[in-house]
């Protein structure tokens, strides 16, 4: 049924501001300024906003990508996109986007009444009036004037008229009105001037045409006057040209607006307030599973069919903008459909006209199946619930199974299974599976390289929806009773299968959130294998650590003890006899005694650094270098910096440095301390290390002194890794050694 073209225009003029129009799927088309949005952000929050803004972070690539090929799709083309979103109350929302490439915003607009033309003037009361104002008015009106006899013979014409007719008065009078006027035949208008009294007036809209040939459209005022001669007949004629111009619009615009509502499944509403009578349309009616013709045009016909736990929300929304504390009516409910079900609607609407006492007296709206939508919402939401419950699982097993019934209870596939790849079978083993596989084809195969759709899908990494598959040659069974699948990649861990026996079940939703499952599944089996191999590492280490503590054990007790009795017997052989050799036992004792605290160093710091602290680097050089038997050399501090450090593990790298630096400079050697854009250096102005042999003075036990244990160094590195800096060697200005330790946070003094 369609409305009245009244009703149209009336909804034009005031749904072109307060209408939201979305595909079916509910990508969002036409936004009003003032429309409040299902996110629940007020409009003007976000008008100039970007459509992306507000994804969840993990969806945003998901959902420019969909946008862009939005724009680039073809007139008949629909993309399609779910997600995340972030509702204005914090929570996420998945979200559904269908676009194509339309025009829907061509609804905008303004729309013009027509004007309400007042009939004739009281006859006999006007008629002097208006001949005594005619011929002020004569000349000076805005609009062509002419005056006929009742043959047709025009006698006068103001000046308008020549004007638009480009003619002097003199050429224009004495031709016939239908000279002039196109739109109406000789008989037609004798006919017309016949039926008219003195005094009365006829509107008539015409055509008139000039001399050159051009036409314009023209509303026509014809009075019938009384002169001494005869009667006379006075044409007050306006040039209508922009007025029938803008009517066509608006038919055009009407039209579009019909279109539109049509093609967006809209359904329309118009409740008269004042007797709760509301004319609803065809779609209005659809949507619910009716007729027009069954339902009453009455507010309880909606009133009725609104879910009960819906109702109060309904209620306070409309009762806000019944108050003008909204400028729309904006809601979204339950709505009870023919068959008994319930379908999510989304309901917009506004107060159009109001009474002298502002009370309200004429409503518009529309209705949106937002159902699927809504449908779509929840799942996504489960599907958040789900990977978190993905998050702790504790095996393999354990996640095919929450996987295979999801699939199973939230998305509705009922024939589904997971198969892992087994590395010892080099193929995908199947690790969990629902009842219906088993009715479906019995025990799931395992499928190996090159034998099957799944196997290829694993290798390709991309979803794959199969509409028959027997027209697949790669299908595992030829005979097999499945004869539609959905195979979703869990990376390089297996695959997702979902089958029917019908073909053509899965669609574009089906995949997509299949995949977002997908995605769950395999960031759970990657946490899995991340803690298995940690769990490998940290047995590995304790091992290590053992074998290390054991190592240190034996240094401390079966190396010192024997080397504290050997200095002992030294001690009293010394005092027994005097021989050239004593010096050289006692040194050996030493280096014995520095290769074993070395050792232990190694052995029992590791890598760990446990206690940072904010470290003076000027002033632990200094404490360093009064710890080292430093003899005649000489220590320069160039650096006066405060970095972040364990210190007592600093203080070994800095001893060691000085120490290996006296070692190989000689006791005269100058040491310097400096400081480096990202760290500091420690150099002196010895013979230096070759570049052949750098690489090598951090490996344990290298060492090209005689006295020197080969370990200073190495402690050195394990320092400077335990911090996370880095450390190169390089010459000095003066050919001496230079350690440069990198990466080094700098704190404020």
């Amino acid at each position: 049924m369609e409305l009245p073209k009244e009703k149209y225009q009336e909804l034009v003029r005031h749904l072109s501001n307060g209408i939201l129009i979305v595909g079916e799927s509910g990508d969002i088309l036409y936004e009003s300024p003032s429309v409040q949005r299902i996110t629940g952000y007020q409009p003007a929050e976000r008008v100039g906003d970007q459509v992306f803004e507000h994804v969840h972070p993990d969806d945003q690539q998901q959902v420019r990508e969909t946008f862009a090929e939005i724009l680039n799709a073809e007139d008949d083309e629909v993309v399609t996109d779910e997600f995340r979103y972030r509702h204005k109350d914090g929570s996420w929302i998945w979200l559904e986007t269908r676009g194509s490439n339309q025009t829907a915003t061509a609804i905008g607009g303004y729309v013009v009444s027509v004007r309400d033309i007042t009939e004739t003037k009281e006859r006999e009361n006007r008629l002097k009036q208006t001949t005594a104002r005619l011929e002020a008015l004569f000349e000076s009106s805005p609009d062509m004037i002419d005056i006929h006899t009742t043959d047709g013979t025009i006698v006068d014409v103001n000046q308008h008229f020549c004007e638009a007719f480009n003619q002097p008065k003199d050429e224009i009078v004495g031709q016939k009105v239908w000279d002039i006027d196109q739109g109406i035949e000789p008989d037609e208008l004798q006919a017309i001037w016949d039926g008219m009294d003195v005094g009365d007036r006829k509107r008539i809209e015409t055509e008139f045409e000039t001399h050159d040939g051009t036409r314009f459209p023209v509303e026509v005022h014809l009075t019938r006057l009384p002169v001494g001669d005869g009667d006379r007949f006075m044409v007050v004629s306006r040039d209508i040209t922009e007025r029938t111009q803008r009517i066509e619009e608006i038919e055009r615009l009407k039209e579009r607006l019909e279109l539109a509502i049509e093609g967006a499944n809209l359904g329309v509403w118009d409740w008269d307030m004042t007797t709760d009578e509301v004319e609803f349309n065809e779609q209005w009616a659809e949507m619910l599973g009716y007729t027009l013709d069954e339902l009453d045009p009455h507010l309880h016909t909606w009133e009725s069919r609104v879910h009960p736990d819906d109702v109060d929300d309904v209620t306070a929304a409309l009762e806000a903008h019944r108050q003008q504390q909204t400028d729309y009516y904006d809601t979204e409910h339950r709505m009870r459909t023919a068959d008994g079900e319930w379908k999510w609607i989304r309901d917009l609407g506004k107060i159009v006209e109001r009474d002298d006492d502002g009370e309200p007296v004429r409503a518009v709206g529309i209705h949106l199946d937002v159902d699927e939508w809504k449908t779509r919402e929840r799942q996504l939401e489960a599907l958040n619930r789900v990977t978190q419950e993905l998050m702790s699982a504790d095996t393999r097993e354990e996640v095919a199974e929450i996987g295979v019934e999801t699939m199973r209870d939230l998305l509705e596939l009922e024939a589904n299974s997971i198969h892992l790849y087994d590395d010892d079978v080099d193929g995908l083993v199947p690790v969990a599976s629902t009842d219906a596989v088993y009715d479906l084809i019995g025990e799931p195969p395992t499928f190996s390289g090159g034998d099957s759709i799944a196997w290829r899908v694993y290798q390709s990494g991309e979803t794959l929806s199969v509409d028959d598959v027997h027209e697949d040659s790669d299908r595992y069974n030829p005979a097999t009773a499945i004869r539609s699948e959905l195979i979703l990649p869990l990376g390089k861990y297996g695959v997702l299968l979902a089958g029917s026996s019908s073909p053509e079940t899965f669609d574009e939703q089906d995949a997509l959130l299949g995949e977002i499952l997908a995605g769950g599944l395999s960031t759970a089996l990657e946490q899995l294998e991340r803690t298995e191999q940690l769990r490998a590492r940290e047995q590995e280490l304790t091992e290590q650590n053992d074998r290390l503590e054991e190592f240190a054990s034996i240094v401390s007790h079966d190396l010192r003890n024997p080397l504290t009795v050997a200095e002992g017997r030294l001690e009293l052989v010394a005092t027994e006899c005097d021989s050239e050799h004593l010096d050289a036992i006692e040194q050996a004792h030493e280096r014995m005694r520095t290769l074993i605290d070395e050792l232990l160093s190694l052995a029992r710091e590791g890598d760990a650094v446990t206690d940072f602290d904010r470290v003076a680097l000027d002033v632990l050089v200094e404490e360093c270098w009064a710890t080292v038997e430093t003899g005649a050399a000489t220590l320069i501090t160039d650096i006066n910096r405060t970095v972040r450090a364990d210190k007592s593990r600093l203080k070994q790298l800095f001893e060691n440095l000085i120490r290996n630096a006296i070692d190989h400079g000689g006791e005269d050697v100058t040491v310097t301390v400096g400081a480096l854009d990202d760290g500091f250096y420690v150099e002196d102005d010895g013979q230096g290390i070759p570049a052949d042999e750098r690489e090598d003075v951090f490996r344990a036990g290298y060492s090209t002194s005689e006295d020197g244990t080969g370990f200073g160094l190495s402690i050195v590195k394990q320092i400077v890794e335990a911090h996370d800096w880095q450390i190169r060697v390089t010459d000095s200005p003066t050919n001496g050694a230079r350690f440069e330790i990198l990466g080094v946070e700098t704190v404020a003094e």
